[in-house]
């Protein structure tokens, strides 16, 4: 006993190591991730994506299970049983034809007229059921308007459907992960800033509280000071916070455990964005967005449908065949029976079809009438965001200058530290300023990169070449 719990122990052991094995070199990341490897990694695993492609493997079997109907149908029916002779050969095999009343009532003495068949045995042959039997039902479908090749065009819709619906969630991951990326890089490069503000708003702080204690600071600019150390103190300590939040968006989006050493804090990629023309985006929109063309997909099958019932109302033509042998109980010959021929069906259903119709016309509209309605919005969200991206962009001039100038504005301060004529809070105050115009630019390259990021979602995230 001792020895099967000790086995399953070592059993369990190994499993959970060669679980971890695998997670491990499942989740091998390189040094440093960039935006478009992040994304990559986003498709691989994320399995409601991967859901679709059985969603449109099931959708192409519908396309060719519905062309079957072309084939010829084939119906194949074997039967055995037993009868008994004695029992059959007690039918009886006597006639009586009763006379007319009239003629009755004119001949009162005459009888009814009685036959006697010959060879009862022969006669009561023909009302045995055969005691073996194969058939075999051969049809074909000649010409049919609601036939075969419509329900492929129905079912091809349903296919083209399920591939629209996987590129609009292929594009919703891109954005929300090329989104979380850049939020947790932000916050990643917020980090110099923050702890820069941490010192300096602790040496302001207490240079205030001395000022105070001499009586330099009124009571309201002693409440002042409180307040803006209470606010950079909840930002340093909400700090943390942000970043893990930040983690948790990225690995809800990526099905990935994330770590910031594999975050890219290069901006590079963010400093090579050019815009083009409103006109451009907003046509490159109307050609690539999927949810458009889902909405397109949407309407030529309704118009299927109702075409599809409409003919339902042609004669439909089928060739047909059929063969039976059969053996009987009283004779020993296999007999084998044969015919072909023609077949028209043409079905009148009180209107039913008539009204179906109607409904999937009335379908068609609404779908149109959406597409049009997405049309519109998606005109304005692209120029709504083309513009914001526009003002973002006028901004990163007047950001790279103000940040130049802290820049020189910290180098001077450190020389009159270093000389005695600058105070330590003036010198740790420029150092702040400086950080805070640093992460500002960087802030404002990010918000750039992400809403251009934003304009290409918009648009269905159309090739373009620069």
């Amino acid at each position: 006993m001792t020895y099967l719990i000790v086995t399953i122990i070592a059993l369990f052991l190994l499993s959970h190591i060669a679980t971890a094995s695998q997670i491990e070199k499942r989740y091998k990341f390189p040094q440093k991730i960039s935006i478009e490897q992040m994304v990559d990694l986003a498709y691989e695993n994320r399995e409601d994506l991967q859901a679709f492609d059985y969603l449109i493997k099931a959708n192409r079997y519908a396309e060719k299970a519905s062309i079957g109907g072309y084939l010829p149908q084939i119906f194949l029916s074997a039967h055995s049983g037993a009868s008994s002779k004695a029992e059959v050969t007690q039918i009886d095999t006597s006639m009586e034809i009763d006379l007319p009343k009239e003629i009755k009532q004119l001949f009162p003495n005459i009888k009814p007229l009685q036959f006697e068949l010959p060879n009862p045995e022969s006669a009561a042959a023909a009302f045995v059921f055969p005691r073996e039997r194969i058939t075999m039902d051969v049809s074909q479908l000649v010409f049919s308007m609601d036939g075969p090749m419509m329900q492929r065009k129905i079912a091809q819709q349903d296919t083209y459907i399920s591939k629209t619906q996987k590129h609009q969630l292929e594009n919703l991951i891109r954005f929300n992960t090329e989104s979380a990326y850049l939020e947790l890089k932000k916050l990643i490069l917020k980090s110099l800033f923050i702890k820069s503000l941490k010192t300096s708003s602790e040496i302001t702080f207490d240079k205030n509280r001395l000022r105070e204690n001499v009586g330099f600071l009124n009571i309201s600019q002693w409440e002042g000071a409180q307040a803006l150390f209470s606010q950079e103190q909840t930002d340093v300590i909400n700090y943390p916070n942000d970043i893990q939040q930040s983690i948790s968006r990225l690995e809800r989006e990526t099905n990935l455990p994330v770590d910031l050493s594999n975050i890219s804090t290069s901006l590079e990629d963010i400093d090579n964005i050019q815009l083009k023309s409103l006109a451009f985006y907003q046509q490159k929109a109307l050609d690539n967005r999927p949810d458009l063309e889902e909405q397109y997909y949407r309407i030529k099958q309704a118009g299927y449908y109702e075409r599809n019932l409409k003919y339902k109302y042609v004669p439909e033509i089928k060739f047909f065949s059929n063969v039976t042998k059969s053996k009987f109980t009283q004779c020993g010959d296999n007999l084998t029976f044969w015919n072909l021929g023609l077949r028209v069906d043409w079905v009148l259903d009180g209107f039913t079809n008539v009204n179906l119709s109607s409904k999937f016309e009335q379908h068609k509209t609404e779908f149109i009438l959406r597409k049009r309605d997405l049309e519109l919005q998606i005109v304005k969200d692209v120029r709504k965001i083309y513009f914001l991206l526009k003002s973002l962009l006028n901004q990163l001039k007047p950001a790279e200058s103000r940040y130049k100038q802290s820049v020189t504005q910290l180098g001077n301060k450190e020389q009159q530290y270093q000389i005695g004529l600058a105070p330590l809070f003036e010198y740790d105050q420029a150092k702040l300023n400086t950080r805070n115009n640093e992460f500002s630019l960087a802030s404002l390259k990010i918000s750039i990169r992400n809403n251009y990021q934003r304009l290409l979602f918009l648009c269905g995230y159309p090739i373009i070449n620069k």
